[in-house]
């Protein structure tokens, strides 16, 4: 009788961990679609990240060519004024010497029509 009241015992626990074990295999389960659920949603929060990163970046390197662009021209602009205040500088000088020569021809020409004996004018 015992080993009939055991064999029941026995078969009463195996029924009632078929009876236990699903309902813990469907909560496990029903945890770990909650975390897969949970992954997936990081993983999407991580990659609308690196989305918005890489247009930033793309934004950033636009900016940066732009910039690039804009430093030629300055140096390019740069170097026609510098050019320019040359060329002006050359004229100056040249107009100043052209002056210079001729207030020189011109006392030259001052002196030629003064009489003879007569006394030098003041400067």
């Amino acid at each position: 009788m015992t080993l009939c009241r055991q064999t029941i015992g026995m078969s009463v626990l195996a029924l009632l961990w078929t009876l236990v074990a699903p309902a813990q295999t469907n909560k496990a389960i029903s945890q770990k679609e909650q975390e897969l659920q949970k992954l997936r949603a990081e993983i999407e929060l991580f990659e609308s990240k690196l989305h918005d990163s890489e247009k930033q970046e793309r934004v950033t390197l636009d900016r940066l060519d732009n910039l690039e662009k804009q430093s030629t021209l300055i140096r390019k602009l740069l170097r026609n004024l510098l050019s320019q205040e040359r060329s002006l500088t050359s004229q100056i000088d040249s107009a100043e010497s052209s002056i210079g020569d001729l207030v020189a021809a011109r006392m030259r020409d001052d002196l030629d029509l003064e009489p003879a004996g007569a006394p030098a004018a003041p400067p």
